[in-house]
């Protein structure tokens, strides 16, 4: 019983830790390491750090060349804003001077119109407009007196009218 007892042991055992195959296993597994880590160190690491040194030069280089363009947007801002100031100026001086021809050519106009016409018939022509504002006001203010009046008239006649209900109303009453 024991023996089977210990077969039993032995098969419920991991293979892993199995004493017997341990020691090559550590073996093989040390002799491989090694080797992988010799290539890597021997090949790749310096192909590594080569990759890097070339990719800060770069960085390097292209924050130079951004330093020297931020000088030249300085200058293209300042070119561009002394541009822009000077064409608001000249353009407000052109818009006065416009204004002042403008005001000066309306005068004379005006003046000529009043010379030719004369004073007299322009006041006359006012007061034409004056009284047909008034008479328009007046027919105006009759007919809304006479609708109101209107109203007034309807509004008692609704009273005086029986109510019907909309059902069809109350009979017998």
């Amino acid at each position: 019983m024991r023996e089977s007892r210990k077969k039993k042991k032995r098969k419920r055992r991991m293979p892993q830790l199995d004493t017997g195959t341990f020691r090559g296993q550590v073996t093989w597994l040390s002799v491989v390491f090694v080797v992988l880590y010799r290539t890597r160190v021997g090949e790749i690491l310096p192909k590594l750090s080569q990759i890097v040194k070339i990719r800060s030069k770069k960085r390097d280089r292209t924050r130079g060349d951004g330093r020297q363009y931020d000088g030249e947007r300085v200058q293209v801002e300042n070119g561009y804003s002394g541009r822009l100031g000077g064409a608001a100026g000249s353009s407000h001086v052109l818009l006065q001077e416009r204004t002042e021809i403008q005001g000066n050519w309306m005068k004379d106009e005006v003046g000529k119109r009043n010379q030719s016409k004369g004073m007299d018939q322009a006041m006359e022509n006012y007061r034409k407009y004056r009284m047909t504002v008034k008479l328009s006001d007046t027919y105006l203010n009759k007919k809304l007196s006479e609708v109101k009046k209107m109203k007034v008239i309807l509004k008692k006649v609704g009273k005086a009218a029986p109510k019907s209900s909309g059902k069809g109303g109350k009979k017998g009453k």
